[in-house]
């Protein structure tokens, strides 16, 4: 006799802790060996009995199973798993397998199992091994279906449709004429995730909900949709529907127009009462192409027509199978762009394609660019070692395992120029106008001058396009330093400045001479400051003393003023600085000469513009 303590066992008709129950097994193996009886069965040898399995264990617990494994016996052939619940000891289930493990499946969830396992082979089947238990999850809460419509099909159906839940085995439709839907429509399997409700009252408002079930339970309701259902004399539905495949991945659909009708929903989906609205089509057209879908797909469409009153019943399905995929090249790039970096860099940027590993970029003199300049799995690239001034073209081919598309749409720039050359400036000969010239720069369509006092320069015009540019000698300060440059420039950009071309402006005196003891000279001013100066010759003849006055019979504006100084022929000053207004006579000062004296007067003062008259007199004295 041999005793196993195993899990499930009843004593007395009480149910004990597991350390308690026994049950013993007992094999009786005899052999009969009668006068007169031919038995020719040999005797069971019990020590061919295959060893109860050791090391039974109990993994991967869930609310509806468990994985049971075993150390293996060296001379079994199979294993029984034997098992049952604490609720329902009386039904021991078994299950046989040739391997050391076993997932026991289907069980109910917060029950204790009690497992046990057996080794068989052609002898018979082992002892039990120590038992085992565990006690199975809590099932899972299923979640409440979402994703809920309600697709009016006519004056007494309406299509619901969800999102699958998982876990869920079926489902509960429920509808109703307030949001607290009751009435139960139907229980469809979990295989579906629509329905149509049917049975409903014309151009009446009704509510939708659906639950989701399993074996353990029901989940909460679903939020509810309404809809309302069609009116008996609503929009006729759309006759005639059609469906073609264009190719992979699109479907024509056609229809039938429908008077009175402003516009028509097209549904599509893959089962013979489709719900999902692919377009809202405009009156004047019958035809539209679904795309995006599956390859070697049947699809089912149907249109209702609309209105302002609502939406008819839809149409008949009709259905078409979408074409085998067949592998292809790329689409062309598009919205291609150039950006000008520089004289000698262009960076080209483009659009990703749909199914692109890679691009090939060609640049070119012509509006068909054939040199392959780069191939880059980018969407951008910068062509450098250009010339300036240079017109480039550049298009681009999208490129995957299928092939090469076509390319791009060709796209042009021009590098900006490169900096003039040549440039200097010189005083023009008889006129003291400052001329500017340089050479032409390729790819230049105009010129910036700059110039200023001394090194200080700043943008002052452009050239218009000329290769030479003649400043006036009156918007020059004589006797003054003046530096010089010039940019070329396009559309995409301008050079450097040139370096710095300095000239200094000559003095042109107004030369003005009085003769003999007294007299005056009428002078006439224009300009403006400083541009101004007089030479005036004294003529003695005799020995005089006088003075100089400056008189103005009108300056412009009439608030301006000037300031005159007086120098000798060796640049030191004689005489006063005076300020000079309009209608005012201010003397130099007193002068005693003896000789032919040259004087030099510079005008100076104020920005304003200086126009006008003025009498320059020299004026003895009474007693001369």
């Amino acid at each position: 006799m041999q005793t196993t303590q195993i899990s499930n066992a009843l004593t007395n008709g009480r149910k004990t802790r597991p350390s308690e129950w026994i049950f013993t097994a007992i094999t009786i193996i005899a052999l009969l060996s009668l006068p007169g009886c031919n038995n020719s069965t040999p005797p069971v040898d019990p020590s061919a009995l295959p060893n109860a399995p050791t090391g039974v264990t109990v993994t991967n617990v869930t609310s509806n199973s468990m994985d049971v494994s075993w150390n293996k016996v060296d001379n079994a052939v199979s294993y029984k798993v034997y098992y049952f619940s604490s609720d329902n000891s009386s039904e021991t289930e078994s299950k046989t397998t040739i391997n050391t493990t076993y997932t026991l499946s289907d069980l109910l969830a917060e029950k204790v199992y009690y497992i046990w396992v057996t080794s068989t082979n052609a002898y018979g089947e082992s002892a039990k091994s120590s038992s085992k238990y565990e006690t199975t999850l809590k099932a899972p809460v299923l979640s409440a279906p979402t994703g809920i419509t309600a697709s009016v099909n006519g004056p007494s159906s309406v299509t619901v449709s969800w999102n699958a839940v998982t876990g869920a085995t079926s489902y509960d439709v429920y509808y109703g004429k307030t949001s607290a839907t009751s009435t139960l429509a139907t229980t469809v399997s979990s295989a579906a995730t629509s329905y149509q409700v049917t049975g409903l009252t014309s151009s009446t408002w009704y509510y939708f909900a659906v639950r989701a079930k399993d074996g353990n339970g029901t989940s909460s309701f679903s939020t509810a949709v309404s809809a309302t259902t069609a009116g008996i004399d609503d929009l006729p539905a759309p006759t005639n529907p059609r469906a073609t495949a264009n190719g992979s991945s699109s479907v024509t659909v056609s229809w039938d127009a429908v008077t009175g009708a402003t516009s028509y929903d097209v549904f599509y989906g893959t089962t013979s009462a489709p719900t999902t609205l692919a377009s809202n089509v405009a009156s004047t057209s019958t035809t539209y192409t679904v795309t995006g879908l599956t390859p070697e797909t049947l699809y089912y469409f149907r249109v209702s027509a609309k209105n302002a009153q609502g939406s008819s019943v839809p149409s008949t399905s009709v259905s078409a199978t979408t074409a085998s995929y067949v592998p292809q090249a790329p689409s062309a790039p598009t919205n291609v762009k150039l950006t000008v970096k520089d004289a000698y860099n262009i960076t080209i940027s483009w659009d990703a394609v749909t199914g692109a590993t890679s691009y090939d970029v060609y640049s070119g003199s012509t509006a068909a660019p054939t040199d392959l300049v780069k191939n880059t799995t980018t969407t951008s690239y910068t062509d450098y070692g250009l010339s300036a001034g240079t017109k480039y073209y550049y298009s681009v081919r999208a490129k995957n395992a299928n092939g090469v598309s076509e390319p791009s749409t060709a796209v042009s720039a021009i590098t900006v120029p490169a900096v003039p050359t040549g440039f200097k400036a010189v005083i023009e000969t008889g006129t003291s106008n400052v001329l500017l010239s340089w050479n032409a720069v390729q790819g230049a369509t105009d010129y910036d001058i700059y110039y200023g006092i001394d090194s200080s320069v700043k943008y002052d015009f452009s050239s218009k396009g000329a290769t030479s540019y003649t400043m006036k000698a009156k918007d020059f300060a004589p006797g003054t330093n003046y530096s010089f440059c010039v940019r070329a420039k396009n559309s995409f950009g301008a050079s450097s400045k040139t370096g710095i071309a300095s000239i200094t402006t000559p003095i042109t005196y107004q030369t003005i001479e009085i003769s003999g003891g007294s007299g005056y000279q009428y002078v006439q001013l224009y300009g403006t400051y400083p541009r101004i100066y007089y030479k005036v010759t004294l003529k003695a003849g005799v020995k005089y003393k006088g003075t100089l006055d400056a008189y103005f019979t009108t300056l412009n504006p009439s608030n301006g003023y000037i300031y005159l100084d007086v120098f000798d022929a060796s640049g030191t000053q004689v005489g006063d600085s005076v300020s000079v207004t309009s209608g005012q006579v201010s003397s130099f000062g007193y002068f005693n000469y003896t000789s032919d004296t040259e004087l030099i007067i510079k005008v100076r003062g104020s920005s304003y513009l200086i126009s006008g008259a003025c009498e320059i007199t020299f004026n003895p004295p009474t007693n001369y």
